[in-house]
Order: C-alpha cells, then structure tokens, then sequence
C-alpha cells in the first residue's frame, strides 16, 4: 500500500482537525474483498464528535474524504463504529 488511512476530528483523542495527530488506523485485516481498516480510541460517555476519515500519501499528501463531517455520539457502554469512505 502507498498511503495509510487516518481519522481526525474535533476532539483531542482524534487529534483536533490536525491529521498528523488523528488516530492511525490499522491495516491488518485488510484483503481485496475486504477493504478494512480499524482502530480504537477511548472517549468518555455522552461525548459528541465529528469526525472524518483523511489518506497520507508516501509524500505527506493528505487528501479529505468529502463532506459533510460525520458526527457520533459516544454510549455508555463499548461500540464498534463502522463507516465507508466517501
């Protein structure tokens, strides 16, 4: 792969807009078939956030997904969040 896949947004556990700061996502599940990528952070309950998912280039390049923002709202109890990029 030439790029790694990241998500940032408007928190500081995912890194507050700055993709160099966002959360580094996982590959290792990753096939054709099933393009997935994962990662895992921890926000308290009843946090609200947008959030979006950004590539990096080998280069440095970053390029967004397009908007809007997507937004969650944190349970009270552990979840998983699946998204596609758009």
């Amino acid at each position: 792969m030439n790029c790694t896949c990241d998500r940032t947004g408007n928190v500081t556990a995912l890194g507050n807009w700055n993709p160099s700061n966002g959360i580094k996502l996982g590959a290792s599940q990753y096939t054709q078939s099933n393009p997935l990528w994962s990662g895992t952070v921890q926000l308290a309950p009843g946090t609200g956030i947008l959030y979006k998912f950004v590539k990096v280039g080998a280069s440095g390049a970053v390029s967004w997904e397009a908007d809007p923002n997507r937004s969650y709202a944190v349970p009270c109890a552990a979840a998983t969040v699946s998204s596609s990029w758009r």
